[in-house]
């Protein structure tokens, strides 16, 4: 029986996969591409809205996620451009046959669908480890931090926030770590501020509580979790960074109207994030976990945003919510079950069948196949183990990859990979022809595949083959 290691390595290397993975990063790619070429188009209207188009993108990509496993994806019946120079082999579990583990890394090496899956992970541990850090040290602060005792920043705080209508409960810290405020935490909101908060204006004040009081109102903190769960598993994907960017940043435009809506001068709430900006020393890591008040890439576009001549909107109502998260999803979700099937399907096939139609049917040697279920080893002809290569003290492991057409039958026979010994070799491909085989289904029919397999010759097995 194969163990769980063997049946994953089989899964992996076979390169299946691959083809819904590609088939998923592609969907939500669409949506994530759509989603950013609305921005333009809305370039007059609210922060708010962009940031609720961005952030309903970012919903949608959650859907395909979650239902990409469970729902069909698409179907492909020819990777040429993928499988070129790449021979997919199995082993047969049978018993003179070895492992199927052994057999594939013997025969081909790792194959490259394994290599890209490593990477892969490998990309997903490192972004997925920065992620975890920064929600670490964000905890790290909050656990270090000074309750706020100071009762005009906890009235003002109240104040603020009962004007927003924020109904949580929000924690107000003091760090030392700190240059600039933070607000973090996705069900505990919680605003970090510098420690010489206590030097600050009455004004300035309040403009930043008021500030961060908005990302707690409009739950940005959730969004952007959201989006850096998402982007650990694409970490790869360059739509997915923009998608990121575009809805922190709009998130901030958004916040940035809730403060001048108030009657804050445009020029004086700019002049204050400049001063900001020259306060700011190397953010720590928390940062990403949480919404900084003053990141340096993110200025320019915010003086341009605060001292633009438009309508402020800083929420955005429950039922354009409503329309636009349903507009996305009916976007993305038809994408779950979208098919792709090859050019070659769609061409009708001749009504007389020429001879050798099912000769030019079989895959070649280096042609990759789907399928749902690999061949399996009826009959096993014993190969003969002579005696004189056993007085000789002639023994090894003969790997040798066989053709199975539709019927089970062995149409083709090469050697994989030599034992050392010619007649070793020799026999066991004259065995092979002989092996009778369930056929390999795809899509519910038989299908013909390349197959490799081991024959052990070893002394201390007085059969003809062991294991």
């Amino acid at each position: 029986m194969t163990t769980l290691f063997e049946q994953g390595w089989l899964y992996a290397s076979s390169g299946g996969w691959l083809v819904g993975l590609l088939a998923y990063i592609v969907k939500s790619s669409i949506v994530l591409l759509a989603a950013l070429l609305v921005q333009p188009l809305l370039r007059t209207r609210p922060p708010a809205l962009r940031h609720l188009v961005m952030r309903s993108a970012f919903l949608g990509v959650l859907a395909l996620t979650l239902l990409w496993p469970i729902l069909p994806s698409w179907q492909v019946n020819c990777l040429g451009f993928l499988t070129s120079g790449w021979n997919a082999t199995i082993g047969v579990l049978q018993p003179q046959v070895v492992s199927p583990l052994d057999s594939t890394v013997a025969a081909t090496g790792t194959p490259w669908p394994v290599w890209i899956l490593m990477v892969w992970l490998a990309g997903c541990l490192l972004v997925g480890s920065r992620y975890l850090l920064g929600l670490f040290s964000a905890c790290k602060l909050a656990r270090t931090g000074l309750q706020v005792d100071d009762e005009d920043i906890l009235l003002s705080t109240d104040r603020i926030a009962n004007h927003l209508g924020v109904r949580r409960h929000v924690r107000i810290l003091i760090s030392e770590r700190l240059s600039v405020p933070i607000v973090f935490g996705m069900f505990r909101a919680t605003i970090l501020l510098p420690a010489d908060v206590s030097e600050w204006t009455r004004e300035r004040r309040d403009l930043v509580l008021r500030h961060e009081l908005a990302h707690v109102k409009r739950r940005d903190n959730l969004w952007i979790h959201l989006a850096g769960l998402i982007s650990i598993f694409h970490w790869f994907n360059p739509l997915v960074w923009a998608a990121k960017g575009t809805m922190v940043a709009e998130s901030e435009y958004a916040c940035d109207d809730s403060v001048l809506e108030v009657g804050v001068s445009s020029s004086d709430y700019a002049q204050h994030l400049l001063d900001c900006a020259r306060e700011v020393r190397r953010l720590d890591r928390s940062v990403q976990a949480g919404v900084a008040l003053a990141y340096n890439t993110q200025l320019e576009g915010r003086i341009m945003s605060i001292l633009a001549n438009r309508k402020r909107a800083t929420l955005t109502t429950f039922r354009l919510t409503a329309t636009v998260t349903v507009v996305m999803l009916a976007f993305a979700l038809p994408l779950v079950g979208l098919s792709w099937q090859a050019q070659a399907e769609e061409t009708p096939a001749p009504k007389t069948p020429a001879p050798s139609e099912e000769a030019e049917a079989l895959p070649g040697p280096d042609d990759f196949v789907v399928v749902d279920s690999f061949p399996e080893m009826t009959y096993q002809e014993s190969p003969v183990y002579l005696e004189k290569a056993k007085k000789a003290g002639i023994q090894g492991k003969v790997w040798v990859k066989a053709l199975v057409d539709k019927k089970g039958v062995v149409r083709d026979m090469q050697l994989a990979k030599t034992s050392g010994h010619k007649i070793l070799d020799e026999s066991a491909l004259k065995a092979g022809w002989k092996n009778k085989f369930k056929p390999a289904i795809a899509d519910g029919k038989p299908v013909a595949v390349w197959v490799t397999y081991a024959v052990d010759f070893a002394l201390e097995d007085k059969k003809d083959s062991g294991q």
